[in-house]
């Protein structure tokens, strides 16, 4: 009888232990979050961000036109934002990242910085890049006379494989 349960109990335990070592392998591997400064409502069928002044919240008077979006082609991702301002606008600027998801958060992976003493900023990059998950965010900036206007966006994310 004892044999019996302890065959029996070993029994069990190796279907336990089988169980659990099906269960991890079959896991899916983790997905990239959304990135923080990501609004679903401002995505566009692209993943994109293209907004007009009265779509930008909270609601600027200097912008009159804000994009960014990143497009993957193999390994290499377009990377492209434009502010427009109003008129007389100084130091219309756009600090652009492409940030990478590194298994527990997103990091810059490149960046660039554009300021022109006009009313448009733009950046337009090409980026050879690793297989993984990417976004493009942009931090917006303009002055006009004595006001000073930020505003920061999101791309949805982008799998290069």
């Amino acid at each position: 009888m004892k044999n019996s349960l302890k065959k029996l109990t070993a029994l069990m335990l190796s279907a336990v232990l089988l169980a659990s070592v099906t269960i991890v392998s079959a896991a899916e591997p983790a997905q990239a979050p959304q990135h923080p400064l990501v609004q679903n409502s401002l995505l566009e069928a692209d993943g994109s961000v293209d907004l007009n002044a009265d779509e930008i919240q909270p609601r600027f008077a200097i912008f009159t036109h804000v994009t960014v979006g990143i497009t993957p082609t193999n390994r290499v991702i377009r990377y492209q934002a434009t502010a427009e301002c109003l008129p007389h606008t100084s130091n219309c600027g756009i600090t652009g990242s492409l940030q990478r998801w590194n298994g527990s958060s997103w990091v810059e992976f490149r960046s660039w910085e554009v300021s022109k003493d006009s009313a448009i900023a733009t950046l337009d990059k090409y980026v050879s890049v690793p297989a993984g998950d990417y976004c493009g965010v942009a931090y917006f900036s303009a002055t006009f006379g004595e006001k000073t206007e930020f505003t920061q966006l999101a791309t949805a994310k982008k799998t290069v494989s």
